[in-house]
């Protein structure tokens, strides 16, 4: 490998391919400006989407397909463990996708519809209850006031919000419905894609070699098993790490008591994917729709997920991530408000191990011209 990267042509490669990255960005944000190319462009995503979902449900499954391809017993065809590997691989992502359909979503839209009902026939005793603290306290009058008066706003801006989503949910629900038909389609593209996936890996190899030549060949193969290394580590990782702490949170709410532990915990999971900010994006609304239910059981659940995200960024996370970014936390926060920035909440999820890619190549290109000159900077 090392001997790899001394290579001036493989240190030029590098280079293109991050000049390239970056033309492919601003070509991106030129379109961003073109209402009907980028129409054009959504319409045709939309029309691949079934196979997009597909290709990534593949790679996914490839991690579960791998292990069980390793541990079924080896005196059996390699045809055979590559079949029941798949078999199993599925078996165990449809009985997660049924879970999530059957059991997860009537939990979610029960607990928002509980939490509606509640905010709006109860507005006045919640307002109530803040005005006995404020006495109990002996809060000044003017300061009690301006409580009362944000609470009120606060919760007529929440109750707004519920009213005036019912139309956009609905719309979005049809949308679900057509996006979940595209993912079913998806899951089937997926089992054809693993299925026959030796024989794709051969043909694309085939495919390449014939356009390149060896050297070329050999930097491409670099290239993408680095980006599959680095993607695959991280995706899979924050996966299997969120819903960990999104079952663990379910866990201690209940053990707390604490209203909505289904919502609140589906919600900590699933930002908890977002790395850095995500614990805080997931507590604020959280703590804000306990807050209308108990004060104290919403000062309870900061102090809970305080504790475990703590847990998770120094026990949970570390050993199931281990070193598949390679980043420090400032290089993570950058590329996290970046990609956040240009790609909303997909690039703030995507732009760590996209930036990790690019650190470590330019990192290993830079070590190698220091090395080619003689300079050693320890």
């Amino acid at each position: 490998m090392r001997r790899f990267l001394n290579d001036e042509e493989v240190q030029k490669k590098i280079f293109v391919i991050a000049v390239s990255g970056l033309v492919i960005t601003v070509f991106y944000f030129l379109l961003k400006e073109l209402p009907s190319v980028r129409a054009a462009i959504s319409r045709f995503l939309d029309v691949l989407s079934p196979f997009i979902w597909g290709i990534g449900l593949a790679f996914l499954l490839t991690y579960p397909l791998n292990f069980f391809k390793r541990n079924l017993p080896a005196s059996w065809t390699e045809k055979t463990r590559h079949n029941l590997g798949v078999t199993f691989s599925f078996l165990i992502f449809l009985a997660i996708f049924v879970l999530f359909l059957v059991i997860l979503i009537p939990q979610l839209f029960s607990s928002v519809n509980q939490l509606y009902t509640l905010l709006s026939e109860n507005m006045d005793t919640i307002i109530h209850y803040f005005e006995n603290i404020g006495e109990e306290l002996n809060l000044s009058d003017t300061f009690t006031d301006s409580v009362e008066s944000f609470f009120r706003n606060l919760m007529s801006t929440a109750l707004a919000f519920f009213r005036d989503r019912v139309p956009a949910i609905w719309n979005a629900t049809i949308t679900g419905v057509r996006g979940v038909g595209n993912f079913i389609i998806g899951i089937i593209v997926a089992l054809y894609i693993l299925l026959d996936l030796d024989n794709m890996k051969r043909r694309i190899k085939k495919f390449f070699l014939a356009v390149l030549n060896g050297k070329g060949y050999r930097n491409f193969k670099t290239v993408v098993d680095l980006t599959a290394n680095k993607f695959g580590g991280f995706i899979v990782g924050k996966i299997v790490d969120s819903v960990i702490i999104g079952i663990i949170c379910f866990i201690l709410m209940n053990i707390m008591q604490l209203e909505y532990s289904v919502l609140i915990s589906f919600v900590i999971g699933i930002t908890n994917v977002i790395p850095f900010f995500g614990p805080f994006i997931g507590a604020v609304p959280s703590a804000f729709i306990l807050l209308f239910v108990n004060p104290w059981h919403s000062f309870w659940f900061l102090i809970m997920i305080l504790i475990l995200q703590q847990v998770d960024g120094n026990i949970i996370g570390p050993r199931i991530l281990g070193e598949s970014v390679g980043l420090s936390n400032i290089w993570i926060m950058f590329s996290i408000i970046v990609g956040g920035a240009y790609f909303g909440v997909v690039g703030m999820v995507l732009s760590v191990p996209v930036f990790a890619v690019f650190y470590l190549l330019l990192d290993r290109y830079i070590e190698q011209r220091l090395i080619k000159k003689g300079i050693i900077i320890k």
